[in-house]
């Protein structure tokens, strides 16, 4: 006890322990210190203990939950990211574990099968784990799961971090794209060096509200130029429609009956993360002059 002191017998050799705490930002490596012993009766007695202690480089886990809840649509499964980050100096392993035990009965919450269950990190380095989630066919949208994650450093089992995290069941969307004015078989005639527009239709068929992000994929253009649409999300309430336009540039040196590039359209629900797709569209013909 530094207040009690400690008492010697003669003769006799007594074993003290000194406590050392380096502070947060102690320099990392072999410090020097001094230990003082004095005689409490005998003010003139008194030795000087020099002692040396090595202040190691720590290592600590911090799990990083993902910013947005991940969501699946029932019936499906999907997969979300966790960051994983060491806030320590000193490069280690770190076993990364799981408790799905809260987790209700058709639900299945599991690590992908291409991720590890031991992760090295460095100092500084962010590494997103990989995780997977199976929604059962009647769960009801906005239904929210948890599951607790831990991330612990193999070469020091005190340093330990948990975070709960949590999953939801989306909607399920039921939604068509198609052309408005074209049938996806008929042909359209365009001029040399003309610019021309192609006007698309979405149906929310779904019994909720849902919001669609919208564009093209576009197969051989050649030199065809097809432009991504630019209008906003489109926010639809259940049975309701709206329409976007694609614009596409013909080449000036086009020659007739050329062929134009195969458009496709896809919307990606931003409630379900579903992906719907249009029929392709490979009618564009230069016409002849």
């Amino acid at each position: 006890d530094p207040l009690t002191g400690l008492t010697v017998v003669p003769g006799t050799p007594s074993e003290f322990t000194i406590r050392i705490q380096p502070d947060a930002n102690a320099t990392i490596g072999f410090q020097q210190m001094t230990v003082n012993i004095s005689s409490a009766q005998y003010p003139g007695v008194s030795t000087m203990l020099p002692v040396q202690y090595l202040v190691k480089a720590d290592r600590i886990p911090v799990i990083q939950p993902p910013a947005v809840r991940p969501s699946c649509p029932p019936s499906f499964t999907c997969t979300f990211e966790v960051g994983l980050s060491n806030d320590g100096e000193a490069t280690d392993v770190f076993d990364v574990g799981m408790d799905v035990s809260s987790v209700p009965s058709g639900w299945s919450i599991n690590m992908a099968w291409t991720q590890s269950s031991s992760v090295l990190l460095r100092p500084g380095d962010v590494v997103q784990a990989l995780f997977t989630v199976s929604v059962p066919e009647t769960a009801a949208p906005d239904t929210v799961v948890e599951f607790d994650l831990t991330l612990q450093a193999q070469n020091d089992t005190s340093r330990v971090d948990s975070k709960t995290i949590g999953v939801s069941a989306s909607m399920l969307s039921d939604a068509t794209v198609g052309l408005s004015d074209v049938g996806p078989e008929d042909r359209m005639l365009v001029e040399a060096g003309s610019q021309i527009s192609l006007k698309y239709t979405i149906h929310n068929n779904a019994s909720r509200q849902d919001i669609f992000s919208m564009r093209v994929e576009v197969d051989n253009p050649g030199m065809w130029t097809v432009h991504q649409p630019t209008r906003p999300d489109a926010v639809l309430n259940s049975g309701g429609s709206t329409t976007f336009t694609v614009m596409v540039d013909v080449p000036a040196n086009a020659q007739a009956n050329d062929r134009g590039p195969t458009i496709t359209p896809v919307i990606e629900s931003k409630r379900s993360l579903m992906e719907i797709r249009g029929e392709p569209y490979d009618g564009l013909r230069v016409q002849t002059t």
